[in-house]
């Protein structure tokens, strides 16, 4: 998996996730308490595409600040820039 794969599961989850909520019509109530198990199924698999993109996109952002944090190195001053030293002023 890439990054834009895992663009792609998150909105494809987006997608199956909302759609029961966009479009009930599509999703009769079949069961004996009134739900419709295409819509718990598309809701569930929605849920799971999303946490697959986002644990990869998670995963990669941390990696990436990990490898940014192993080989940070604080910043050197140049002493060749500096003004000499200056003396105090005789009276």
């Amino acid at each position: 998996m890439n990054t834009g794969n895992s663009f792609g599961f998150v909105l494809l989850g987006a997608v199956m996730t909302l759609c029961p909520w966009l479009l009930p019509q599509g999703f009769p109530p079949t069961g004996f308490d009134g739900t419709s198990t295409r819509a718990l199924w598309l809701e569930v698999m929605g849920a799971v595409q999303i946490g697959l993109g986002a644990g990869w996109l998670l995963q990669v952002w941390l990696s990436r600040l990990a490898d940014n944090l192993a080989t940070f190195s604080m910043p050197t001053m140049d002493r060749s820039s500096l003004p000499e030293r200056m003396e105090p002023a005789s009276a």
